[in-house]
């Protein structure tokens, strides 16, 4: 096989992965503080010869877009939106997660979760309790918590030196082995969800994009087989 057919092999394990961040990312439309993942690509040269290499397609991993989506009233005093950079942290059965998605309730023991039932971490990272038979539950913008006994807690909101470096997992948590940083600047938002940030049209766009170079890449490879064939058939006759 000619490096012509690797090189467009290479192109086509390329866009296939392309589109499956394109589908995960349309997947995730209404997932709630979901942030957007695009897949970064790079030239690898094969060969020592400055002037007899080959140049093959190959990725250079995810970059996620941290911009914020929109923010939407739902009304339902539990839900809360972060208006800037950070996180909510959480206590899951493997260990502390992060996410941005705010849609919260209580459990059967008071404490304020996550709809996957993940403890919701307060100051310290000690579970958030709300007492029981609390009513009109307020969340201020600093992420304090109050009812009509007065303030029970605050919800922090922390961040990270490299967020590129978080890990997604399932559920819109993101896991990572970095020390979370308190932020101040960050607004918490009552009765508010932050929306995925995907543009579905946009993406569309760019699955269909994929699919077609990928398409490309198969056509020219299927001709190089082709012609590849045609050589050795005729090539392989006796005269």
């Amino acid at each position: 096989m000619e490096n012509s057919t690797y090189v467009a092999l290479s192109g086509q394990f390329a866009r296939e992965r392309q589109m499956a961040v394109l589908a995960n990312n349309i997947a995730n439309l209404s997932t709630a503080g979901f942030k957007s993942e695009r897949l970064g690509f790079k030239e690898y040269l094969s060969g020592s010869d400055p002037e007899n290499q080959t140049s093959y397609v190959a990725t250079s991993g995810n970059t996620r877009d941290m911009s914020q989506g929109p923010l939407t009233h739902t009304g339902n005093p539990l839900d809360v939106a972060l208006d800037g950079a950070g996180f909510i942290a959480v206590t899951t059965a493997a260990g502390a997660a992060y996410t941005r998605n705010g849609h919260l309730q209580i459990n059967a023991q008071s404490q304020l979760v996550n709809t996957n039932g993940d403890v919701v971490q307060g100051d310290g990272g000690a579970p958030i309790v709300i007492p029981q038979g609390a009513t009109d539950i307020t969340i201020g913008t600093d992420g304090s918590i109050a009812t009509r006994q007065g303030k029970i807690a605050k919800l922090p909101v922390v961040n990270f030196d490299k967020p590129q470096a978080l890990v997604a997992s399932s559920n819109g948590l993101y896991n990572t082995d970095q020390t979370p940083v308190p932020v101040t600047t960050t607004r918490v938002m009552q009765g508010t969800i932050e929306e995925s940030n995907v543009s579905p049209v946009l993406e569309m766009t760019r699955l269909m994009e994929a699919s077609h170079e990928m398409g490309t890449a198969k056509t020219f490879a299927d001709g190089e087989h082709t012609r590849l064939k045609n050589a050795i058939d005729r090539l392989g006759k006796t005269i």
